[in-house]
């Protein structure tokens, strides 16, 4: 008996002990600051004393010595980090593993070759990805782990905060090399320094509550799967797809891939393991020789840090995509002894291509084109506007013969007019020219006259003959005469590649009316038809950063939370209805075509009140320091916004998608999109701004849960209403730092230059359905027009399918001084007549109709937009757009069907080349 009790006495010992839970703690063995701050990313911080936490400009990178807690079972870990500075505002703070090898450094803010920085694992040696430029590629993302903790002051500087177990257990393990981590709290711009761990007795650790146990055993991954990934190859490599089973006991997969030829096999990303159900995993790998054995060896992690190596599985990469040659080139055919000019009284008359500004482009040389007898001959798409540039220069100087143009629709005649004075005035303006009026005594300083030729064709004859009559005053007349030649090919009625042309307000009052009466109304739909004449969509804002509203801009609502609901249609129908079911564009050329996309009125300020409804209450509304007690001291905003704020915009979102179906608007997509700043609270910038967050452009993590919380209602309405036409849009200047926080919730995402820096993660975004957008400044009235015929192109080739000039519609002043946002602008007499568009906006519309025509070859001949990108690369480089166009056309000739094709859209490659984009805007 007393045998048995000590032995039961010595097993309950043992049980105790082996179940025991110690407080262990972890020494930091190596850490450096990371800063993505423009001129710092390539800098190395490895032995600065400090490490700062701002947002997401600088960040931690820390490595500990995990070997006391390996194989034991983690109950909570806690990070200890030391004050060192006078600026103390870290309240939620980010981790997440990386899986990189990276070298500490010996820098201090400097840049040194072989040692981590944001832009590198080892400056000048290793890259963090091949899918992305710096380090978010490989941070706060799969197939890492990654979470968010509230940080806690403690005694004597220090702070803690506890530290997701996951996270700790990858890097135990050795699955995770580091651990980042982040201030989740940016707008409050403060300097979060704290000591790294030079700094002897304040240096950082973690306390880890852990204790010993018996683990599970772990096994190899299991039915592991090469596959070809058809949908990645390029013209040049080949990818493949890893699938595989994971055990669920283990922490990590990692795994390695041998290729024919290579002498050393490739190391795959190592995928940390979540514990849970055992689901398949996926490992996407490119850039690899096409028609190559491979054989992949993958092995489970466990948390003592061991290598459980399964067998091998071979597999083949697929083909790499056709690269096809350059298309020929297709021209007019015109004797080389025609001439280049006509002689019509005092004048000269010479012709030249679209795009031809005359002194203003002295350094780019154009070649006239020629003339047969008193013919030019042009070509075009059907639908497809045909342009040519008419320079009348005079013989004699001073010559006082006064010239009247005679013509019929659909002719139009344009004399181009400069903005500014001297020296640095430059052709941009498009002044209408009424058939047999006399032209301006006035035109251009030396008393040439700049004309454009504009024929908007009807689809049909393919072949088709215009005249122009020229008659002076002394009764001497002549003709020109345009013969066009149309191609089988026809550009939708419906663009495929947007042109959006922002603005704010109703465009009504840059002509100084007021949207309210009778012509401001009629003013506003004008500068609809503007924008429609030229393939492209006004969309202005109707609400501001105070919540204020253009009138009519919205329903009539009443009520409260669930019974809020529209009253009335009728206004907002007669001020939307028209350019909803085409309408308004009756008498265009696109006659009925409805605009494609509008923007809603919902922002945070309708339906119902964020003033009114917030339950954060600030103690000051001193700016910038309101923003900042703000994001310390409010909680979520799930937690911000009650009910009724949520059940009134569903509910308002619910009688709008009811509407639409109603009334059978089928064309056009109803954009929910939230622009407003927070930094509109600034006195500087009025002072009346009602948004807590960057809506637009957004920044840090409460932005993006804002933006998040918001399309989450979106798509509650989308489910139940899903033929609505309702898409959620979001401006996005900083897409590598969008984690996963709009995962699935985002259906056109408008993006700035980084759409050509972080081609990986558009890529990501387009398989994902994303709709891309390119936005920025439209090109300056100095510039070639041959960049803003390159802007939609360049877009387009980098995975884009449309692009938006932030701002579009200039003001009077735009007429004297040089203004890049003034794509259209206000009638020249003040309030009375038609908007002028810009040389400019006609240039984009050029290239919009470039890109259809790349659309087009791409439909016919099933290539990516890489392998559409190669076969026009000579135009590209020479960036002559017109000479594409027609060889194009020449191409499509030869494609079954081509008067009937029907463009879908094909999904991005990369650009070729690092294209120069328009500015971001600010």
């Amino acid at each position: 008996m007393r045998t048995m009790t000590m032995l039961l006495i010595g097993t309950i010992s043992l049980i105790l002990s082996i179940r025991r839970v110690e407080t262990i703690r972890l020494s930091c063995i190596a850490d450096t600051n990371l800063s993505s701050y423009e001129g710092e990313a390539m800098f190395n911080y490895g032995a600065s004393p400090r490490i700062r936490l701002k947002g997401i400009q600088m960040f931690g990178l820390f490595r500990f010595d995990t070997q006391a807690i390996r194989g034991m079972k983690i109950e909570r870990a806690e990070l200890r980090l030391r004050y060192a500075g006078a600026d103390r505002a870290l309240k939620t703070l980010g981790f997440s593993t990386l899986s990189i090898p990276w070298n500490e450094g010996t820098g201090r803010g400097e840049r040194i070759d072989g040692e981590a920085c944001f832009n590198a694992a080892q400056l000048g040696s290793r890259a963090w990805s091949s899918s992305g430029p710096d380090m978010t590629a490989v941070i706060f993302a799969p197939p890492g782990r990654w979470g968010y903790r509230d940080a806690e002051a403690v005694e004597n500087g220090w702070l803690r905060a506890d530290i997701p177990i996951e996270i700790l257990r990858a890097h135990a393990a050795g699955a995770a090399t580091g651990i980042v981590v982040t201030d989740e709290k940016g707008q409050t711009a403060a300097n979060n320094d704290v000591y790294a761990r030079e700094q002897h007795g304040s240096e950082p650790y973690i306390l880890v509550r852990a204790a010993r146990h018996t683990a599970a055993r772990v096994r190899p991954p299991t039915d592991i799967r090469i596959t070809q990934d058809i949908g990645s190859a390029t013209v040049k490599r080949a990818a493949i797809r890893i699938s595989f089973v994971p055990d669920p006991n283990a922490v990590a997969v990692a795994g390695e891939l041998q290729v024919q030829g290579e002498p050393k096999p490739r190391t795959l990303p190592i995928q940390i393991i979540q514990n849970g159900p055992a689901n398949r995993r996926y490992v996407d790998l490119s850039d690899l020789p096409p028609r190559h054995r491979v054989v992949a060896q993958l092995w489970s992690i466990s948390e003592e840090g061991m290598k459980v190596v399964g067998g091998r599985v071979a597999g083949q990469t697929g083909s790499a995509l056709f690269q096809p040659p350059s298309i020929r080139a297709a021209t007019l055919p015109t004797r080389a002894d025609a001439p280049l000019e006509r002689r019509y009284g005092a004048y000269r008359i010479v012709a030249y291509p679209f795009g031809y500004r005359g002194m203003a482009d002295a350094g780019r040389p154009f070649e006239p084109l020629r003339w047969r007898a008193d013919r030019l001959e042009l070509m075009a798409a059907k639908r497809e506007p045909v342009r040519a540039m008419l320079e009348l220069l005079p013989i004699r100087t001073r010559t006082r013969d006064r010239v009247a143009l005679h013509f019929t629709q659909p002719t139009r005649i344009y004399e181009i007019r400069s903005v500014g004075s001297g020296s640095g005035a430059m052709p941009d303006i498009c002044e209408p020219i009424v058939s047999g009026r006399y032209l301006s005594e006035r035109g251009q300083a030396d008393g040439r006259h700049m004309l454009l030729v504009e024929i908007r064709a009807a689809a049909a004859p393919l072949r088709q003959r215009h005249t122009i009559s020229l008659r002076s005053e002394d009764g001497r007349h002549t003709q020109i005469v345009f013969d066009v030649r149309q191609s089988p090919f026809a550009l939708p009625r419906q663009p495929g590649f947007e042109l959006s042309l922002n603005t704010y307000g109703s465009p009504a009052r840059a002509a100084g009316l007021d949207p309210a009466a009778p012509d401001g109304r009629a003013m506003e739909l004008a500068y609809h038809r503007v924008a429609q004449l030229h393939r492209a969509t006004l969309t202005p804002l109707g609400y501001s950063h105070s919540g204020n509203m253009e009138p009519g801009y919205a329903p009539l609502t009443e009520g409260s939370g669930r019974t809020r609901h529209v009253i009335g249609w009728s206004e907002w129908d007669a001020r939307f209805g028209p350019l909803i079911d085409g309408t308004a564009f009756a008498f265009e050329p696109r006659s009925r075509q409805p605009i494609s996309h509008m923007y809603l009125p919902f922002h945070e300020e309708w339906p119902e009140s964020i003033r009114a409804d917030y339950r954060y209450r600030p103690a000051s509304l001193a700016y910038p320091s309101v923003i900042y007690d703000h994001a310390l001291l409010a909680g979520p905003i799930e937690q911000m916004l009650p009910d009724r704020y949520r059940d009134g915009l569903e509910a308002v979102l619910e009688d709008f998608a009811r509407h639409i179906r109603s009334r059978g608007w089928d064309t056009t997509t109803f954009q929910f999109y939230l622009n407003n700043k927070y930094d509109y609270r600034d006195p500087a910038k009025g002072g009346r701004g009602t948004s807590w967050w960057l809506l637009d452009e957004p920044m840090h993590r409460d932005d993006w849960l804002a933006l998040a919380w918001y399309a989450k209602r979106v798509r509650r309405v989308q489910s139940r209403y899903p033929r609505s036409r309702i898409v959620f849009r979001a401006d996005i200047s900083r897409p590598q730092w969008q984690r996963d926080y709009l995962d699935g919730l985002i259906d056109v995402m408008v993006v700035n230059d980084e759409l050509y820096r972080y081609s990986g993660l558009m890529r990501r975004y387009t398989r994902s359905g994303v709709r891309l957008w390119h936005y920025g400044t439209p090109p300056s009235i100095e510039e070639s027009l041959s960049v803003s015929e390159g802007w939609p192109v360049r877009a387009y080739f980098a995975g884009a399918d449309g692009i938006v000039p932030w701002q579009s519609v200039g003001t009077n002043n735009s007429y004297r001084e040089p203004d890049a946002t003034a794509l259209i602008l206000p009638p020249l007499i003040h309030g009375i007549g038609e908007p002028i568009a810009s040389l400019r906006l006609k240039a984009l519309e050029s290239g919009q109709s470039t890109v259809e025509h790349l659309r087009a070859l791409g439909y016919a001949r099933r290539w990516t937009r890489e392998q559409v990108a190669l076969a026009v690369q000579p135009w590209l480089i020479r960036q002559d757009y017109a000479g594409m166009r027609s060889a194009i056309r020449f191409a499509l000739q030869g494609s079954s069907g081509s008067a009937r094709i029907q463009v879908r859209h094909s999904r991005g490659q990369d650009p070729v080349g690092r294209p120069r984009a328009p500015r971001p805007k600010p």
